[in-house]
């Protein structure tokens, strides 16, 4: 656990605009701060790549479980179909913090054979579906990131690399935390380094040489029991005990996320 003395360190330079920000609670034993111009709130300092390494080695996520998942990376695919037609001819897809491969797996289902994923915490050895850090070495037409922005540390050079793997005409299709919503959000490092609002990504999009060419709200499918659980969780025992479940098998739900389309800025990016 890393520990922060708060008292001496009451001020911090955003990492997105390099206005003065300032702290506003510790949370698993790291400081979170929030830049006073664009708003977004972040981690400091952030996880040391040992430290996602190691957090993620044992990483498991209740709410996303594999049948969510799939579901889910159907939904995500069929609204890229819907709002944009560069899908319509085929095309190279690379889902970037790919996991187990979920959204890969649909692509392929559904006719894109040139679809792989990359992930820096899974071990890409002997599977067709996966590629190492050799997706550099091409231009992808769709890039996508599937909760994946609130877990880096160096969001603005990351996003720069996957930019200049970026055919001229490509997108990249993201889901990423907005605490600006109505759904509450938790601060939780090191799973978590970034909380955005709507002016931070602009702002970082814009520093990564991308404008934002859609920005939806986002809402998912998930199991009814496990979206109960979350909302017990908020709830003293006594009433937990006075709600039962009647609801189909999977829902549909708001999230505290958005959904971006993203293309590359060509006039004001060298």
């Amino acid at each position: 656990m890393h520990d922060v003395n708060t008292d001496r360190i009451s001020k911090s330079e955003c990492l997105i605009c390099s206005q003065e920000s300032f702290f506003i609670k510790q949370a698993n034993g790291f400081s979170i701060f929030k830049c006073s111009a664009c708003g977004i709130e972040y981690t400091y300092p952030m996880p040391s790549k040992q430290k996602l390494e190691e957090f993620y080695s044992e990483y498991f996520d209740l709410r996303a479980v594999d049948e969510v998942v799939t579901r889910n990376a159907s939904r995500n695919l069929k609204f890229i179909q819907s709002k944009h037609e560069i899908l319509r001819g085929g095309g190279d897809i690379l889902d970037y913090g790919c996991g187990k491969n979920a959204f890969i797996n649909v692509c392929r289902q559904e006719g894109f054979m040139n679809s792989y994923g990359y992930d820096q915490y899974v071990d890409c050895k002997n599977d067709n579906f996966r590629i190492t850090d050799k997706y550099q070495n091409k231009k992808w037409d769709i890039i996508t990131m599937w909760g994946v922005l609130e877990h880096l540390t160096e969001p603005i050079s990351q996003l720069v690399g996957l930019r200049n793997v970026l055919s001229e005409d490509g997108i990249i299709a993201l889901t990423t935390i907005h605490i600006e919503g109505f759904i509450p959000y938790q601060h939780k490092p090191p799973e978590h380094t970034l909380y955005f609002t709507r002016e931070s990504l602009y702002k970082i999009c814009e520093l990564a040489g991308l404008t934002i060419l859609g920005y939806h709200d986002y809402y998912m499918e998930q199991k009814s029991d496990i979206y109960l659980s979350i909302l017990h969780r908020t709830m003293p025992d006594k009433y937990q005990k006075l709600i039962s479940n009647n609801m189909p098998e999977f829902i549909e739900i708001p999230t505290n996320e958005v959904f971006l389309i993203l293309g590359k800025n060509k006039e004001n990016y060298q």
